[in-house]
């Protein structure tokens, strides 16, 4: 009995044991499959991982953008080969360095800003800066930062670069031209105010001198008021070479072209600064060998060297410095036509006036071409010398260009296209005895009474018959009357009712070949071809001498066609 019982138990104790070894077994293995599963899933998720990190590779490294990351430092962790090509930077030589070096002075601080805000996890908006490239040059970049998480934690940031250079290229380019635009229309209106101040001055001047060489020739030599009228003459002369100044700046004068060699016109210029400019001024020049010839005024062209030349002795009055001046040939293209409108495509001839004086701000190249602004001293200057030069450069077909920086001086580019097919000559006119007439009759015509006397005066001394009226209408009755042959017709330009060159095309139908010569004191909407055309022989430019008269008067008889004088 003892010994049944005892068996049993053991027989119960191994069926235990059995059970307890296949439930255990059984746990193993379903735990064994659960395991192989969560691996199988983890590998999967790795794989996935691989995948999605490779195309986030390829998308970085393949990116048309700059793509860079920065430690907490702000020191370079990666970047991509767009940058590299971008910029010119290896990666190698910048990985572990700081990126705020690359930076322009100007950008620093607003990157510095973002750069902040993105390493304590904000969203920084997107902001242009000036990359610094291998080459030296600044790249306009639009950037991005935002902030790279490890967890919670912000461990570097990611910034993305988009190349602007083009788009701000682009926009500068319209900002120059919107400057050009609105320059061109306060010169023009400018331009026509001081036209017609111009007129009227001129028609004063005219009266004093015309009435100077009257009595001038009233007095006998050694008179004692002959040296008065001289110091009034010389006096109305420079008050003319001011008018003609403004007329030049406002383009209201055609100019004595021919073609010239630039060199030689700005060689003698320079031999007459030297002795006008202070010692403190040292004066170089650079002539090419290549300069093509251009269609240009050569007393206009040396005005424009010594103009800009004397600005540029002003601006260095202090401590002295050098004065450069340079000619060589340019091609214009299309991309420099972009940036001055007023060119053709096609060679050019380049004039760069140089100075290492004081410079200019922004402020002051806005203003420096308009009439009677200045910075020197009040008394020491008109404010005109550059408002001519930019007269006489548009007058010329040409463009100019001024590059300056405050304290590292200034320098001019003018810009003169080459002549092109023949030559037009402009011979210079010698000073020849008055020619005095033989009794002709002249048709003196003016709507200002007191040139009309002064006119009519200065003709009879000349040894000319003269009939004065003050109308086009009184000149075209006398005209159709018939009781009157005239030689000549003398009229002024700018008349009421009836103008100058009307009353020219008037008499052309009614006596063809009787000459007529026009008087203004403003050539602003003519030219010789209009002239020409209504069968004009001259134009005289107020105020004329005696002798001037004389000689257009000489021409217009002989049937010498001219119309282009001056006094």
């Amino acid at each position: 009995m003892t010994t049944a019982i005892l068996w049993l138990i053991l027989l119960l104790l191994g069926l235990a044991l059995t059970i307890s070894v296949a439930t255990y077994i059984a746990v193993i293995r379903r735990r064994t499959a659960e395991i192989q599963l969560l691996a199988e899933s983890l590998s999967r998720e790795a794989a996935e991982h691989r995948k999605s990190d490779e195309r986030y590779r390829l998308l970085v490294e393949n990116a048309p953008d700059a793509i860079v990351s920065l430690d907490r430092e702000g020191r370079f962790t990666s970047m991509n080969p767009f940058c590299e090509k971008l910029t010119g930077w290896p990666r190698e030589e910048w990985i572990g360095r700081p990126f705020l070096p690359l930076v322009h002075a100007e950008d620093v601080s607003g990157v510095k800003e973002n750069l902040a805000k993105a390493l304590i996890g904000m969203k920084t908006p997107m902001g242009e800066i000036r990359v610094l490239s291998k080459s030296g040059d600044f790249v306009w970049m639009e950037f991005v930062m935002t902030p790279e998480f490890q967890g919670r934690r912000v461990q570097g940031v990611l910034a993305i670069g988009r190349d602007i250079s083009e788009r701000r290229k682009a926009e500068r380019a319209q900002a120059a031209l919107e400057l050009q635009v609105r320059r061109a229309q306060k010169m023009e209106a400018v331009g026509r105010l001081a036209g017609g101040i111009a007129h009227d001055f001129n028609n004063f001047l005219s009266v004093i001198m015309a009435n100077c060489g009257l009595a001038r020739m009233d007095l006998v030599a050694g008179h004692p008021a002959v040296e008065r009228i001289e110091q009034i003459n010389k006096a109305s002369q420079r008050a003319a070479a001011l008018v003609q100044q403004i007329l030049t700046f406002s383009r209201g004068r055609e100019q004595e072209r021919s073609v010239m060699n630039l060199k030689t016109v700005v060689r003698e210029a320079t031999t007459m600064l030297r002795s006008a400019l202070p010692r403190s001024v040292e004066i170089r020049t650079v002539f090419a060998p290549d300069c093509p010839s251009i269609l240009a005024d050569a007393g206009q062209i040396q005005q424009v060297v010594m103009n800009l030349a004397t600005n540029a002795a002003h601006a260095m009055k202090q401590k002295g410095g050098v004065l450069d001046i340079s000619l060589d040939s340019f091609e214009v293209d299309e991309d420099f036509i972009a940036q001055n409108p007023d060119l053709q495509p096609g060679p050019h001839v380049r004039l760069t006036v140089s100075d290492t004086g004081h410079g200019m701000d922004n402020a002051t190249l806005e203003r420096i071409f308009e009439p009677f602004f200045s910075t020197k001293p009040q008394g020491e200057g008109t404010g005109l010398g550059l408002s001519v030069v930019h007269g006489i450069v548009k007058g010329h077909e040409g463009a100019i260009n001024v590059y300056s920086e405050v304290g590292r001086g200034t320098s001019f580019k003018i810009y003169f296209p080459a002549a092109k097919g023949a030559e037009r000559s402009g011979s210079e006119r010698a000073l020849s005895p008055t020619p005095l007439g033989n009794g002709e009759h002249i048709l003196l015509v003016d709507d200002e009474p007191s040139l009309v006397e002064c006119g009519e005066r200065m003709l009879q001394r000349l040894g000319y018959r003269v009939t004065a009226v003050q109308s086009g209408g009184e000149a075209l009755d006398l005209i159709r009357g018939g009781a009157h042959e005239f030689d000549c017709i003398l009229t002024d330009l700018d008349m009421p009712e009836i103008t100058g060159i009307a009353l020219a095309r008037e008499c052309r139908g009614l006596v063809p070949a009787t000459p007529v010569v026009l008087m203004s004191g403003y050539w602003g909407v003519t030219s010789p071809d209009l002239l020409r055309s209504h069968g004009i022989y001259d134009l005289i430019l107020k105020p004329f001498t005696p002798h001037t008269l004389a000689e257009v008067m000489r021409r217009a008889l002989a049937g010498d066609r001219h119309t282009n004088s001056s006094n």
